[in-house]
């Protein structure tokens, strides 16, 4: 049996070969593929680096502007609570003021607003736990000792203080919220001394 062989005209020279014939052979092809080829290899060579050297200066770009915008928000984070600290230390000490003259306040007006608005980014960007640990902690007690206030108001003029035999409950949620209120106060100097060595360090 004979076998097939196709012949084609070469679009280069215009001769008729067979098809790998015509490409080995065929002179025009191979001056014009060389250049081609020889272009793209290049291309690619020098083209490949410089796209990764972009893309990495890209990428470092970003991840600074990332960082700055997260030490710059965590830097008013920490603004924000230690004016807070401050103010709510001066409601401690009007508070215990009040209870060691026997009296009781409606609403010790602590802030813990301030706390919550901003303690992802504290808690997110924040790297010395124990600051963050101490933060977390206090706000917490200030929540606690706000309801220990109402309880308080409650034992003293609301309708618990008409319940037989309440003076011993309300004696002892004063001194237990003499207690609570004098020992988050001494936490405050403690916790600004670490939030101004912290800003300090930036």
């Amino acid at each position: 049996m004979s076998k097939f062989t196709a012949n084609i005209v070469c679009s280069f020279c215009g001769k008729n070969n067979t098809m790998y014939t015509s490409i080995l052979l065929c002179y025009q092809f191979w001056t014009n593929f060389w250049p081609n080829f020889t272009s793209t290899v290049f291309g690619l060579l020098l083209g490949l680096p410089i796209a990764l050297w972009t893309n990495r200066i890209i990428t470092n770009y970003q991840d600074k502007l990332k960082y700055r915008d997260r030490n710059q928000r965590l830097h008013n984070a920490i603004k924000i609570i230690r004016q807070t600290l401050v103010e709510n230390d001066a409601r401690l000490q009007t508070a215990i003021s009040i209870i060691n003259n026997n009296k009781v306040q409606f609403d010790i007006q602590l802030d813990i607003s301030a706390w919550d608005a901003v303690k992802d980014d504290i808690t997110g960007y924040l790297h010395d736990t124990n600051l963050k640990k101490k933060l977390a902690y206090h706000f917490s007690m200030l929540t606690t000792t706000a309801k220990l206030n109402t309880l308080y108001l409650d034992f003293s003029a609301g309708v618990a203080s008409a319940l037989g035999g309440n003076e011993k409950t309300r004696d002892n949620l004063k001194n237990y919220l003499l207690t609570t209120t004098a020992s988050l106060s001494s936490e405050v100097a403690e916790i600004l001394l670490l939030i101004d060595s912290h800003l300090l360090n930036k």
